[in-house]
């Protein structure tokens, strides 16, 4: 591998052990967030984010969930409680 490809690498690592160091067995989940954290990273050899490369626009904003707005059943609140959980660490 080259250098470029180590170094993206070690980040995405280091990201994923710092959500799912208590809880290995639940690095999986954060892999989608991992991917989503690198694609919306600026990059300076390119002058924008892996995003803006593939689909020529800015990167969705992530809003903050608030619960008590959906009456849906409780498993669909808990993901985007946990997300936000993570954003704010």
């Amino acid at each position: 591998m080259d250098g470029q490809t180590e170094v993206i690498n070690r980040c995405q690592e280091s990201y994923l052990r710092c959500f799912a160091s208590e809880q290995p067995k639940t690095s999986s989940h954060w892999v989608p967030w991992a991917e989503f954290w690198y694609n919306t990273t600026f990059q300076t050899p390119i002058g924008k984010t892996p995003f803006e490369v593939v689909y020529v626009r800015q990167p969705p904003s992530l809003l903050r969930f608030l619960s008590n707005e959906t009456k849906v059943v409780v498993a669909v609140t808990i993901e985007p409680s946990e997300r936000d959980e993570a954003l704010g660490q």
